[in-house]
This record gives C-alpha cells, sequence and structure tokens, in this order.
C-alpha cells in the first residue's frame, strides 16, 4: 500500500495498492497524487520518489514538496553536495531529542539555491 497522510488531521486521505512484480512503488505514488484532488498542500517523500515526473506532477497540481535527495539521482546529488559544502547558509535550526537511551541531533540548514540545476526538475528551491 502507498498511503498519502495528512499531518493536520491526523489521518489517511488517500491509498493506493500496489501489485509487486506488476508495478513499482514510484508508479504507484504517481498514480495516487492524480487521484488526489487537494491544493496548497507540501507532500513529504523519500528519496525513491526523487522523480522529476512526479515532482512535476506536485507543482502542476498548484502544490508543492519536500523531498530527500541521495545518489539514486547522482547528477543533482552531486551538485546539491558540493553546493552545500561551499554555500554560506541563510539561516541554521539545530534541534536535540533525548528518547530513552539515545541523544538525536538534528540540524536544519537552508540554503539559495544552486545555480546549474536542470529545468525539468521543477519547482526547487
Amino acid at each position: 500500500m502507498v498511503s498519502a497522510f495528512s499531518v493536520h488531521q491526523g489521518i489517511v486521505v488517500g491509498l493506493e495498492v500496489m501489485h509487486n512484480g506488476e508495478t513499482s512503488e514510484i508508479a504507484t505514488l504517481q498514480h495516487l497524487l492524480a487521484k488526489l484532488q487537494v491544493t496548497g498542500v507540501c507532500f513529504s517523500m523519500d528519496a525513491l520518489h526523487t522523480q522529476k515526473k512526479t515532482i512535476a506532477s506536485i507543482i502542476d497540481s498548484h502544490n508543492d514538496y519536500l523531498i530527500a535527495v541521495k545518489a539514486n539521482q547522482g547528477n543533482l546529488f552531486k551538485l546539491l553536495q558540493a553546493h552545500a559544502a561551499a554555500a554560506a547558509p541563510l539561516s541554521v535550526d539545530t534541534q536535540m531529542e533525548q528518547t530513552r537511551d539515545r541523544q538525536t541531533q538534528r540540524i536544519v540548514t537552508v540554503l539559495e539555491p544552486p545555480l546549474g540545476i536542470a529545468a525539468d526538475w521543477v519547482g526547487i528551491r
């Protein structure tokens, strides 16, 4: 199952069945996004879904996305990695969390978008 969960409402707002061997999780998510009739929301997805077709459909439906970029998109990943190493941050937020016997530190850094991102990666900011 691929699901769309509303953090604000605390409910699943869409489900799509994925049939292993017949379709991929990427195609299943793209089908689910096409069925959802929402605007003005931000979709958060893992790096598997860093796909040009997926993000284009999100932008075309007047929504936004927050998505991880990993080595599955090699050129984009290398460009962003080099930019993050060289650019001065616009802002940085650090949060610490203690859960059970583990301490977790999360650092979010905001940078200006790098130059040189291919035009078909729509909506990158």
